[in-house]
Order: structure tokens, then sequence, then C-alpha cells
């Protein structure tokens, strides 16, 4: 499989990069490129948790162990959190494949400290509900926010089609970030809302090939 672009600890293959396009669902590996791509500017109070640590922290086997190995994230001191969701509760084949390929929809919860609340946004009418609330529980335990979180089921701009839920998720984490940047007391939904739709999921697409395609330009000039 052709290499394209190595970004921080993500690699993307052509297989990886032609998700991209329309109507592919998009996997794993390209939404833990975009998040490490948001973390690499703006404030250390928001975290973007890789898809793989999400998964790990929704599927541990022993809750216990989550604390000590999550403990240079920082969580207890972040103000925002955004974890995306994938349905494959398959951990055997996770752990032997390296990614969520036997999951088919993606969402997003966002934990949002200063309103105590785990905001859960799912493009496909709450398919991930329960995948969500298993996240929530867990999270909860690791936030320290003195009471828990309230888990709230967010008004979501919805899909038109079978394969954009990862697209959505992106987006969504793009404009609550930059929402979130400009004012920490922000409405999570209303920026939602305001800023994401089938339209900017269909150009989020687009403008991730562009990306890519201008970080390895600029990765084969520096070789």
């Amino acid at each position: 499989m052709e290499r394209v672009l190595s970004y921080g600890d993500v690699l993307l293959r052509r297989c990886d990069v032609e998700l991209l396009r329309p109507p592919n669902f998009i996997n794993d590996h390209i939404i833990d490129f975009f998040f490490s791509y948001l973390s690499s500017s703006g404030s250390s109070d928001v975290l973007l948790v890789s898809p793989s640590t999400s998964f790990w922290i929704t599927n541990c086997a022993d809750a216990r162990d989550l604390a000590p190995a999550l403990a240079a994230l920082n969580l207890r001191d972040r103000q925002m959190l955004l974890l995306p969701i994938n349905n494959s509760a398959d951990v055997e084949y996770r752990s032997s494949h390296g990614n969520l390929e036997r999951g088919s929809h993606w969402s997003l919860l966002i934990f949002h400290r200063p309103s105590n609340s785990c905001l859960h946004f799912d493009s496909l009418d709450g398919a991930n509900d329960r995948y969500a609330r298993s996240l929530h529980a867990r999270v909860s335990e690791l936030v320290g926010s003195g009471s828990k979180p309230r888990f709230v089921s967010a008004a979501t701009p919805q899909q038109e089609n079978g394969h954009d839920c990862g697209a959505y998720v992106m987006a969504i984490a793009a404009a609550v970030k930059k929402g979130f940047e400009s004012d920490v007391e922000c409405d999570v939904e209303e920026i939602v809302k305001r800023e994401v739709s089938s339209e900017s999921a269909r150009r989020l697409r687009a403008s991730t090939l562009d990306l890519i395609d201008s970080l390895r330009r600029e990765e084969a000039i520096k070789a």
C-alpha cells in the first residue's frame, strides 16, 4: 500500500486518502490525522482524542486501568474533550487489525467543562446513542468535575447519505474547537447548528484532500 504522508504519529496510505472522495466511508486513520492537525495549534485547554484512545476508553475491560494509563493527557485540566465514537465493539478485531474497519458509523462526544456536560452529536438520529452513553460513563470518572457531567443528546444536522458521518464528526470538531477558543462559555449546540451542514461536510472532504496534498509536498521538499 503506497505511503502518502506521515504526520505526527499518523501514517496515511493511498487507500486511506482515497476514502475522502465520496461516496466512501471515512476511516479512523483520516479522523486521527485531522484531529492531529487541529491539535497542532490553538489552546491546550482543548484535547482532541484519537479514535483508538476513545475506543479503548469505552471498551477497556477494567475501568481502574484508565486513569493511570491516561495520566499524561491531563484530562482533569482540560476544559473541553472531543471524542470520536465508532459503533464497532469488536475489541479482538481492533487489537489484531489496528483499525476500526468493522464499524459503520461515527459520532462525536464533547465534554464541555464550563457547562459540566457531555454533548453527543450524531448525524444519524441517535444511532450511536448506547456507545455514547458508555463512553460518557467512563469519561465522567476521568475528568474530575465534581458532579457527574450531564449527558445531552445534542441537536445535530443530519447526513443526507450513508457515508458522510465521519465528515460530520470532523466538521463538528473543527467548528466547536474554533468557537470554544473564541469563547469558553460558548453555546456548543448553537455553533454546530450554525456552522455544520451537508455542504460543509462535503467541502471538508475536499479541503482535507488539499491539506494532505499540501503537507505531502512540504514533506517532500524537506526530505
